[in-house]
């Protein structure tokens, strides 16, 4: 237990020090999220959460992604990535155990014309799952879209909105996407087939930011301080040629991020939110719970 608060303290340590701008560029082509389904402008930071008692079973959650950015594959409008996700909690009451790699395309609409300022943002998942709790094996392709307005001005999606000089930031994150999963029969399960899955999002958050001198000029993002966000995704699987029932599905996410760091490239959080529903995805089951967990964003 002793270990897990001494890397922990060293992490925040290092990460709180001045070589912030130094990790910024270190990390330039490495991001940890929680999940690479969603565009870049969304707030989807790990979780980590580890409960190791004296003379018992250990409990923990990690909730986590990683990608490496792959510039022999990326150009003007393209970003290409190779991803690896890890969705561990044995904190709950119907435990969730799965990963999944592959690769990630984020594709961003570029135009000449000055005046069109509402531009697509495409990306687009290929990835294999393993969902250790059912033993199943899949091959999965998300697509999910949305916009971005490059004005300053009207509704503002996917980037940070600024108000009260700087006081306070809001986000707006809907998107709408698809899912594809071939199940694919082993000798643990008999379990195969496809599933279709539509969605949609609808998710936004507002922070306190920390004191920001703008009388110098605004040289970069102001760094949050405690933020409220809500998210909300529906599915509905109406193709589904498995063994199992799953129609319309839901989950919906609230609660609060108090900020160590936030930077435009590093944000170091504590969070406690509310979950209600499932993710059929990423492994978890229909169920509800609070959940206080260490948060990292790259």
């Amino acid at each position: 237990m002793k270990k897990i608060y001494l890397i922990l303290i060293l992490l925040f340590a290092g990460l709180h020090s001045n070589a912030q701008t130094e990790l910024d560029t270190i990390f330039s082509s490495l991001q940890i999220r929680q999940t690479f389904e969603t565009t870049d402008g969304k707030e989807a930071p790990a979780q980590l959460q580890v409960n190791l008692p004296s003379g018992g079973k250990g409990n923990y959650l990690i909730d986590a992604g990683a990608a490496l950015k792959l510039d022999f594959l990326s150009w003007k409008s393209v970003t290409s990535s190779v991803i690896a996700e890890f969705h561990r909690n044995t904190l709950i009451t119907a435990p969730q155990n799965n990963y999944e790699f592959g690769y990630k395309l984020r594709w961003f609409q570029r135009s000449s014309n000055k005046t069109q300022y509402w531009r697509n943002i495409i990306v687009v998942n290929l990835k294999y799952v393993r969902n250790q709790i059912y033993t199943t094996n899949a091959f999965a392709t998300t697509i999910n879209w949305t916009w971005y307005n490059k004005s300053r001005t009207g509704i503002q999606l996917n980037r940070p909105v600024y108000l009260s000089n700087y006081k306070y930031t809001y986000n707006l994150n809907p998107y709408i996407g698809s899912q594809y999963q071939q199940f694919f029969a082993s000798s643990s399960t008999t379990n195969s087939g496809s599933i279709v899955r539509i969605l949609g999002n609808v998710s936004g958050s507002i922070a306190t930011n920390k004191k920001y001198d703008t009388s110098k000029g605004i040289k970069s993002a102001p760094p949050k301080n405690i933020e409220l966000f809500a998210d909300f995704t529906a599915r509905d699987a109406f193709v589904n040629s498995t063994h199992n029932n799953e129609g319309y599905t839901k989950l919906f996410k609230t609660g609060l991020n108090y900020y160590f760091i936030n930077t435009p490239n590093v944000s170091v959080s504590l969070g406690g939110n509310y979950n209600l529903g499932s993710d059929p995805l990423n492994g978890l089951k229909p169920q509800q719970y609070w959940l206080i967990a260490f948060q990292v964003q790259i």
